[in-house]
């Protein structure tokens, strides 16, 4: 599962004072436990590089952390210079071991430029301590016995300034290979970035709990939050099946998935989803171990509230249709006796005008009027079924208009 933290300013000093607590309390351990034995200055180097290396990589990997590291080896650099300076003779060629550590742990953390400083910093702290210890500066050292172990021949120091020199261009390359890995992250971040920023649907990168760890643009207006908002929470939080829904909350029916809004309310969705094994540097907003794999699921979704719109009109116009041509069809039985009938009565007139007899005018009047109400008959069906035609340019034109209407 991908953790989310931020280190605090507290947490910072916190965890520098801790380191340097530990340091200085295991030498002073060992101080009373092995006296004056070389086998403590042999153990306490060994502490404080085990100590010392995990630390830097932890710190390397805090963006705020990074920001403590410059007072972080200026202060290592005054306790080592000062340990070395009080312990005198007595453990000097053991203690300048910690000088290779700090340019060593500042080629993790710190860029090629400040890995620098810190080496010619640490070449001038220990030739600083040197002259302080020759010339009986705060502190006299003895002349004889172990003089000449007390105070380094030109020579001596001279192939130490060289060991600090090859630390550090050891460190300088330490320090450009992590900056390397550096620019590959970001490039995976910004890759991640450009892929997010420039899909035009909404899209949603959750971890293997479903919890959200970045949202492009477009989905942050869908579901009316930022993208701040959205961090961290399940998907559960937005995510609505049908049955969990109730009538008034939505007009749009039908849909598999529905989102809700940060005012509440809910809108049907169209889900693509795909499950993604990244590395954890691709993962903005995400802390995990660098180098590590993470197991993804990209969500790429729609609203398709005036889709489902349309289609619901679609369906109202296809019924109308369908009613059209029943009725068509119904007129069409009627028209066909309605004809025949008008036929007739025409007959009948043509030999009305021949019959002289008692009536024969009242009937060819009646004949009139049956073939006037046929014919009027005859033009409301005819106007029923120019209105009922719909051509397929109809239905076109009034889903257009439909469309620029919403």
């Amino acid at each position: 599962m991908i953790k989310y933290s931020r280190v605090t300013w507290t947490t910072m000093m916190g965890m520098l004072g801790v380191r340097l607590l530990a340091i200085s309390a295991f030498l002073v351990f060992l101080s009373f436990v092995l006296a004056r034995d070389g086998i403590a200055f042999y153990a306490f180097i060994a502490f404080s590089y085990i100590i010392t290396i995990p630390y830097s990589l932890w710190m390397r990997n805090q963006d705020t952390m990074r920001r403590l590291a410059p007072l972080q080896f200026l202060v290592d650099l005054v306790f080592v210079s000062g340990l070395v300076y009080f312990a005198g003779g007595h453990g000097h060629d053991f203690l300048i071991l910690l000088y290779p550590l700090i340019i060593l742990s500042a080629g993790i953390i710190l860029p090629l430029k400040q890995t620098i400083q810190i080496t010619i910093l640490s070449i001038i702290s220990y030739t600083l301590v040197i002259l302080l210890m020759s010339q009986n500066i705060l502190m006299e050292y003895p002349t004889s016995g172990n003089a000449d172990g007390l105070i380094a021949t030109s020579s001596a120091m001279f192939l130490r300034v060289c060991i600090f020199v090859f630390f550090g261009i050891a460190s300088a390359y330490v320090s450009r290979r992590c900056d390397y890995i550096s620019k590959k992250e970001k490039q995976f971040r910004e890759i991640t970035q450009i892929i997010f920023t420039n899909v035009k649907t909404g899209l949603l990168l959750l971890d293997a709990e479903n919890t959200i760890v970045m949202a492009n643009d477009r989905a942050c207006i869908l579901l009316g939050r930022d993208e701040k908002e959205l961090i961290g929470k399940n998907l559960s939080v937005i995510h609505l099946k049908p049955s969990d829904i109730k009538d008034e909350e939505t007009e749009q029916r039908g849909a598999s998935n529905y989102f809700r809004r940060a005012d509440g309310s809910v809108f049907p969705v169209s889900i693509e989803d795909a499950r993604l094994t990244l590395p954890a540097e691709a993962v903005p907003h995400a802390q995990a171990r660098p180098n590590t794999l993470v197991d993804t699921r990209i969500l790429n979704f729609n609203d398709i509230s005036n889709f489902l719109r349309l289609q619901s009109q679609t369906r109202q116009l296809e019924r109308i249709k369908a009613a059209a041509n029943m009725a068509k069809e119904m007129a069409h039985q009627i028209r066909t006796p309605l004809t025949g009938i008008s036929g007739a009565i025409q007959l009948l007139q043509i030999n009305l005008k021949t019959d002289t007899s008692e009536g024969s005018q009242e009937r060819s009047e009646l004949c009139r009027q049956i073939v006037l109400e046929s014919e009027q008959m005859d033009k409301v069906i005819q106007n029923f079924l120019d209105y009922a035609e719909f051509s397929p340019n109809d239905i076109r034109d009034l889903i257009q208009m439909n469309i620029e209407r919403d």
